[in-house]
């Protein structure tokens, strides 16, 4: 959009207004106080924030607790700022020496919004379409824990989140709500066992009778 006086910035208004004045009135301006620096003609805006304002930094203020197991829906809640729809969590690899971050899948956050993430640390087996197995497995390991956007790093942690151990878990695919134990057996206290059913065989009465035949036969 073009100005229709042709004043674009503080230099044009001295120019093509302040000294026409000046002309005519026979008496100099007093400059009270100092003339924004943006562009009066909607062109570009020298020294000015963007009109939907600056994005807030990607700041990781805390993470609680900082001593968790994975696999076992134990959450991490980390708190901060600048946290966009685009971003999601990374736990440090521990299959490899290098440090390096895997981004968890969907199914983990439990709630987000733009200061806090509420996460299930993961130990996680999907079913992917690769043949790479260690796309298949993802391991939370312990390390600082990363604001990710795709697969780069965009924030680290200050504090360091300690993995005890890890149980796997499975889920048909990352965004899938159904994640279970792989672990199906317990033992209990009085030395027998205690078992874990898919959830989609829990309310089948018929399979669940049979499953009750065989364990008795």
């Amino acid at each position: 959009m073009e100005s229709p006086y042709g004043i674009y910035n503080e230099k044009d208004i001295e120019k093509k207004v302040y000294r026409t004045i000046e002309q005519i009135t026979a008496k100099k301006y007093i400059e009270i106080a100092s003339l924004p620096k943006k562009d009066f003609g909607g062109g570009y805006i020298a020294n000015a924030k963007s009109k939907n304002g600056e994005k807030q930094a990607i700041n990781i203020a805390s993470i609680s607790p900082t001593t968790v197991r994975a696999g076992t829906f134990d959450t991490l809640t980390i708190t901060g700022t600048g946290f966009t729809p685009d971003l999601t969590i990374g736990f440090r690899n521990p299959e490899i020496y290098e440090e390096k971050y895997i981004p968890i899948p969907a199914n983990h956050i439990v709630y987000r919004d733009s200061t806090m993430f509420r996460v299930l640390v993961p130990c996680v087996e999907l079913t992917k379409n690769t043949t790479n197995e260690f796309d298949k497995i993802i391991i939370a390991g312990t390390g600082k824990v990363a604001i990710m956007k795709g697969g780069d790093v965009k924030r680290k942690s200050s504090q360091t989140l300690t993995i005890l151990s890890a149980q796997n878990t499975y889920a048909k695919t990352d965004t899938s709500e159904m994640i279970y134990p792989i672990l199906l057996t317990k033992n209990n206290v009085g030395g027998s066992f205690m078992f874990w059913l898919h959830p989609s065989l829990r309310g089948n009465q018929p399979i669940l009778k049979n499953k009750l035949y065989s364990l008795n036969a």
